[in-house]
């Protein structure tokens, strides 16, 4: 009722058991028939909860909202009743101010219903999942889906759920993406690689958006793995104009600006292919910005690159006026 409140604690080993099953139409852990429930707080403990007809498992019974449920750890389990949600709202009724901080939640709808949030016809409104959780929910019982995140996007990954207004953790998605990027860099010296790093985990600590982090990881990342694929494919190159082309490329990568990560692949895929034909030995060809590759016309404009079959030649005419995705 009004005014009231629960909080349940687990032992420290999470062996606490609590298991409830609603008769009638009132909530397993929650509102009575036509009752509200809200302020209840789960700290640990293996907890299973059933509602009644009607009613939420955790959350409010029949005619009744679920709000102000905090999840901070234990395996939970929520069955909503007929078109009542698993957590959250009774039949027609809201579910809202719903935090899931830690634990495994499985938490199941009756039909129509949000398996975390409002019942069939009800809003959802500040639902709240962190993103590094084991999340099963579907919103018609059965089946049960099960949605596995590790820190990415879990919005996306709830799409057609029935979950409502998630909201993502900034600190969670940035702590992973500067988590990618450091691994990607592990055992690099090149200063300028490192700098390109570091100016991304500066830029992600300062972003305010789930799109601004995803943004400046995704694109550092490329640069970095476009940088090394190159790297990695040059060994064992003495020819001093290819080799030349190579460290034109690998420039233009560094100093590419954010709104050009398709021009990076292209200029990595580019080099990348010319860089086999000379390894394996090609006919004439040109660096044709279009085709992004030699073939087998001539240039008209000159810009030409001759690879000779068994000898591991390579002619390039006047590579300073061709630039990588465009020709000039």
């Amino acid at each position: 009722g009004a005014g009231n409140s629960l909080t349940i604690y687990g032992q420290d080993n999470q062996s606490g058991q609590l298991i409830t099953t609603a008769t009638s139409n009132a909530a397993g852990i929650g509102g009575g028939t036509n009752g509200n429930g809200s302020n209840i707080t789960i700290n640990g403990g293996a907890i299973t909860a059933t509602g009644g007809t009607y009613a939420a498992g955790i959350g409010g019974g029949k005619a009744g909202n679920g709000s102000n449920i905090i999840i901070n750890g234990g395996t939970v389990t929520a069955k909503g009743g007929t078109s009542a949600a698993g957590i959250g709202g009774g039949y027609y009724m809201s579910g809202s101010n719903i935090t899931i901080n830690g634990g495994t939640i499985t938490a199941n709808g009756g039909s129509g219903a949000s398996g975390i949030g409002g019942g069939d016809g009800g809003e959802s409104d500040n639902v709240y999942v962190a993103t590094d959780l084991i999340i099963k929910a579907d919103g018609n019982n059965p089946p049960e889906t099960e949605i596995t995140n590790t820190g990415g996007d879990l919005a996306s990954s709830l799409v057609g759920k029935r979950y409502v207004n998630i909201e993502i953790d900034l600190n969670v998605l940035k702590k992973n993406a500067i988590d990618e990027i450091n691994k990607a860099i592990d055992g690099v010296t090149d200063a300028d690689i490192l700098a390109i790093a570091t100016t991304a985990i500066t830029d992600i600590n300062n972003a305010t958006t789930e799109d601004d982090i995803n943004s400046i990881k995704t694109f550092a990342l490329t640069k970095i793995n476009a940088i090394a694929a190159i790297t990695a494919a040059r060994q064992g190159i003495k020819n001093t104009e290819l080799n030349n082309w190579i460290d034109t490329a690998i420039k233009e990568i560094k100093i590419g600006s954010q709104d050009a990560t398709p021009s990076i692949d292209d200029i990595k895929d580019q080099i990348l292919t010319i860089i086999r034909y000379f390894q394996n030995g090609k006919a004439e060809g040109i660096a044709d910005a279009n085709a992004a590759l030699p073939s087998d016309a001539q240039d008209a404009a000159g810009h030409t690159v001759t690879i000779t079959k068994g000898e591991k030649t390579l002619k390039l005419v006047n590579p300073d006026k061709v630039t990588f995705g465009k020709q000039e």
